[in-house]
This record gives structure tokens, sequence and C-alpha cells, in this order.
């Protein structure tokens, strides 16, 4: 994927990052990328908060980029697994 993409991808999801009273910063997702995102272009992701109005998982690409993702999406749940996968070979 070209950087143009990733710029159109950043500007495609929205997301808001509200100050919670407990947490600090709470990020939420009101739009959702539905392609399926190479996993090695992922470095983490982060389960939206419960304090949001819709359930997300927010991929962080190397370039910084942060898109949301609907938990429904299986790509979403097999690029979780690959990520926590590669987490672990790397801590051994």
């Amino acid at each position: 994927m070209h950087a143009n993409n990733l710029t159109l991808l950043k500007q495609i999801n929205i997301f808001s990052t509200t100050t919670g009273c407990a947490n600090g910063h709470v990020m939420c997702c009101f739009d959702f990328h539905d392609s399926k995102i190479p996993v090695n272009f992922i470095t983490k992701y982060e389960p939206t908060s419960s304090e949001c109005p819709k359930a997300g998982v927010v991929f962080t690409t190397q370039k910084g980029v942060y898109i949301c993702t609907h938990p429904s999406f299986k790509w979403v749940w097999n690029a979780i697994d690959r990520i926590d996968q590669c987490m672990v070979e790397s801590s051994t």
C-alpha cells in the first residue's frame, strides 16, 4: 500500500479522543474501515473503551496511522491473533 493510500485511510476513519474522569484519554471510533489491512503494516492494536458508543478495534500502522475497524469482521480477529503471535515469538 502506498503512502497516499495510508493517508486516505487516516482521513476515512474518524475517531475521537476524549478525556474520561478516571482513565485519562478514551479513543472512540465512529466510522470503520472494512477492507482488510495487511498484518505486516500493523504494529499494534487497542480495543476501544467500553465508554464509547460503538465497539471497535484501533490498529496502529508502522507510519503511526490509526485505523478504526469493527470487531465483527473476521479479518480483524485474524490480524489480532497474528499480532499476538508475533509479540509472543519476539519476547522469547
